[in-house]
């Protein structure tokens, strides 16, 4: 694993990085920086996350077969996010896939990288794309707030209004994610990432991977982590709400099993947002058992809630959507669940 950007981070932010690349979950006050990016404007560095860079002649059409989205449609203002499956439809990983200037770049959890180049390289074979771990290249960092696009206006960056809207000028990547409140994913060159930076935390909070998780989790985007791979299809954590799957696209591993769910309406499990109370966080891929001790579903990603408790993404199984659940010492209650459109636009449904 590359050590690069989290050497430049630890530089810029004074901190120990981890070498396993989480980064702080907080800088200094975790409960002023859930309050920032929920109601102010803050600025995170994800040093969590990395890169894969597709480069070559068969670049796009090699990607394109291998994720749920349909990379040969995807031009330099979009940015789509997509699913890398199993043969058996259960994912190994979330992209989101940005056009470059000689292939794509595929932004995921920095501890996946190695081995997800190793299992695509299996599949290269005669196609002209070479695979590399870009994450020394470049880092991200994650901007947030009603007066975000006013802030990268001075650098002549217009950022997008919608959704996986993107542009790419100076050295830098930017995304528009999900979410009523703006906010965006900035991938910069690693050269320009202290000048970036200072630019930002001029006008925004800096905050830790925890505040910027919580907006992952109220606007019900979801990862992939080590110790849920091959845990769901993509369906199961909503990932048609966010553009992420292609159903007229060709063939891609797993594609005939996440097709057959959406053609015969078979889904018996969909992610919805939990909040918890009493015990401890929990972590990716906990089990959640309902008062009776029956298995309801499993954990995507939590984080400790600004009130107290925690907030949570889940997978459930739709008929324990209702019931009184458990995750360990926790309660756990349903607070919201999917509605069709974008993610991040449905208001609380329950």
């Amino acid at each position: 694993m590359t050590t690069e950007p989290l050497s430049t981070w630890s530089r810029i932010l004074g901190l120990e990085m981890s070498p396993s690349g989480t980064g702080p979950r907080h800088l200094g006050d975790s409960d002023a920086e859930s309050r920032a990016v929920l109601g102010g404007d803050a600025v995170c560095p994800l040093t969590d996350m990395g890169a894969i860079h597709a480069a070559g002649p068969d670049a796009i059409s090699f990607v394109h077969g291998q994720i749920t989205n349909d990379v040969a449609s995807l031009d330099d203002v979009h940015g789509i996010v997509a699913a890398y499956c199993n043969a058996q439809g259960r994912m190994l990983a979330l992209f989101r896939v940005l056009r470059s200037d000689d292939g794509l770049l595929l932004l995921t959890r920095r501890e996946l990288i190695p081995g997800l180049i190793k299992r695509l390289g299996l599949f290269v074979l005669r196609a002209k794309v070479t695979l590399m771990d870009a994450s020394s290249r470049f880092v991200a960092i994650g901007l947030t707030g009603p007066r975000a696009a006013d802030t990268l206006a001075p650098w002549g960056l217009t950022p997008a209004l919608e959704p996986d809207g993107a542009i790419h000028r100076q050295g830098s990547h930017i995304v528009r994610l999900s979410g009523t409140t703006p906010r965006y994913l900035l991938w910069t060159e690693i050269d320009r990432a202290q000048e970036t930076w200072r630019a930002l935390q001029a006008h925004a909070k800096p905050v830790g991977l925890d505040a910027w998780r919580l907006l992952d989790i109220r606007t019900g985007t979801p990862s992939v982590y080590p110790q849920t791979r091959e845990a769901w299809v993509p369906q199961m954590v909503n990932l048609q709400l966010l553009n992420g799957i292609s159903f007229s696209k060709g063939c891609y591993p797993g594609q005939e099993i996440i097709a057959r769910l959406h053609y015969r309406g078979q889904l018996k499990r969909r992610m919805s947002r939990i909040t918890l109370q009493g015990g401890g966080i929990p972590s990716p891929g906990d089990e959640i058992r309902t008062l009776d001790g029956a298995e309801a579903g499993q954990i995507v990603d939590a984080v400790a809630g600004p009130e107290g408790g925690a907030e949570a993404l889940a997978v459930l199984r739709i008929e324990c959507e209702a019931k009184h659940l458990t995750v360990g010492k926790s309660r756990a209650r349903v607070v919201e669940l999917p509605r069709e459109g974008h993610a991040g636009s449905a208001g609380t449904v329950r």
